[in-house]
């Protein structure tokens, strides 16, 4: 499938997509299908003829039927076949579909996480900040600082000082009974959990604003939580030497995990 003239292997010029998987049930693939065409774009990649929203359920199901998974994520990868810098051979890519076993519910993790804040490189601002390309150097080199810091996850910070996302998830924080999370234009991943959460969220009445936020204004919160599509919403309990609490969002929460299965 690669080969050392691949584009992909050469240039990380490709996406990827992690989706869940229960049974039946693959979650929010609408959602994952539009980010992964949008970010094909963005990139002058095409899909192959075949390859609809429909196409990609029967060959993730068949998939996950194989290898007997019941529970399963999915690692959607797409990428630029062989050519060198300016000669292409093609702009429809090649893909690769990847399962492994999963056994991880939406539920209120029992322990808060512990973050840290990685700034040692700032991620930039530019038409490739929402989209999940292969080109992860930041968010590797943050999960290793994470990982050496024993911490959970680590935050990643964007070229104005801002607070970007985690090598994992998207950020929400808690101020005053109000509920927060940054734009994409700050720079974060453009999170399928992300998207669901603001609208089930508004579904109970809750608003979320979107704002920018600095490392500072982050400390300076009540409560932090995390999302993304494998694990859901988690609570964070520390960041350095702040701590945080959890009461709105055990109040939250529960009613919105009924609102995300599908």
């Amino acid at each position: 499938m690669l080969t050392p003239e691949s584009r992909g292997l050469r240039y990380g010029e490709g996406i990827f997509e992690t989706i869940k998987v229960e049974g039946e049930k693959i979650y929010f693939l609408s959602d994952h299908f539009y980010r992964l065409e949008r970010g094909l774009k963005t990139l002058n990649l095409q899909l192959p003829e075949f390859f609809s929203e429909a196409e990609l359920k029967q060959l993730i199901l068949k998939l996950c039927k194989k290898n007997g998974y019941l529970s399963a994520r999915i690692r959607l990868m797409c990428w630029r076949k062989d050519g060198g810098l300016y000669d292409a051979v093609s702009d429809v890519c090649e893909y690769s579909i990847q399962s492994y076993p999963l056994k991880i519910q939406y539920e209120i993790n029992s322990n808060g996480l512990e973050l840290c804040f990685f700034d040692a490189v700032k991620k930039p601002l530019d038409i490739l900040s929402n989209i999940k390309h292969n080109n992860f150097l930041i968010y590797s080199l943050a999960a290793r600082y994470a990982q050496d810091k024993k911490c959970n996850d680590a935050i990643v910070v964007n070229q104005e000082g801002n607070i970007c996302d985690t090598t994992i998830a998207n950020i929400f924080w808690i101020k005053d009974g109000a509920i927060f999370t940054n734009p994409l234009s700050d720079g974060p991943i453009a999170g399928v959990m992300r998207k669901q959460l603001l609208q089930q969220l508004l579904v109970l009445g809750i608003t979320v604003v979107e704002k920018s936020c600095s490392i500072e204004e982050l400390y300076e919160a009540d409560e932090v939580f995390i999302t993304n599509v494998i694990r859901g919403c988690r609570w964070v309990k520390q960041i350095g030497d702040k701590n945080f609490g959890c009461e709105m969002f055990m109040q939250f929460y529960p009613k919105i995990i009924s609102l995300l299965l599908p």
